[in-house]
């Protein structure tokens, strides 16, 4: 073996942590994504279902009807639009958690340690990089379903405010 090989390079072990936190803060980042997700999808049910309960627990006229009931489906539209945006955030994707322990072990178990942490922190930037653009959609989708949430939210409260001031 070469002197070169045998020295490590001197920020080896320094990018190698990084590379490996940074792809753990990632997949975090995914966790969080897929709890908003998760709440999305039950702030718009519970408010389809308040502003349906309210709008049909008293007497309704004309007037209030011809008001409420096209808020209301508008409402109802900007609801399964927020659906879509959170079922899409929400739905499982594989995201890389490299590196696999079988692999590992069938290819450099007995390599020389330089060579398999430099092959390790190829495959964590490989990983992080494969991972950022699923990250960045998921998290576009949530913003998306927040978004929708709130339309939907402000469609059904005015909906309501405007039965009530008509009836």
């Amino acid at each position: 073996m070469t002197e070169a090989r045998d020295t490590p390079p001197r920020s080896l072990d320094l990018i190698y942590g990084e590379a490996k936190e940074r792809l753990a803060v990632q997949l975090a980042q995914v966790e969080a994504l897929d709890a908003k997700a998760a709440a999305v999808f039950g702030l718009p049910n519970l408010v389809i279902t308040v502003a349906a309960a309210i709008r049909f627990s008293g007497e309704r006229t004309v007037a209030s009807n011809a008001v409420f009931l096209p808020l209301f489906v508008i409402g109802a539209f900007l609801y399964v639009v927020t659906m879509y945006f959170a079922f899409t955030a929400y739905r499982v994707v594989r995201f890389r958690r490299d590196p696999e322990p079988r692999p590992l072990r069938d290819f450099y178990l007995d390599e020389d340690p330089l060579v398999t942490k430099r092959r390790l922190l190829s495959n964590l930037i490989d990983s992080y990089e494969f991972n950022a653009s699923l990250l960045d959609r998921k998290a576009y989708n949530v913003r998306m379903a927040q978004r929708y949430l709130f339309l939907t939210t402000l469609m059904l409260a005015i909906a309501l405010v405007a039965e009530r001031t008509l009836a």
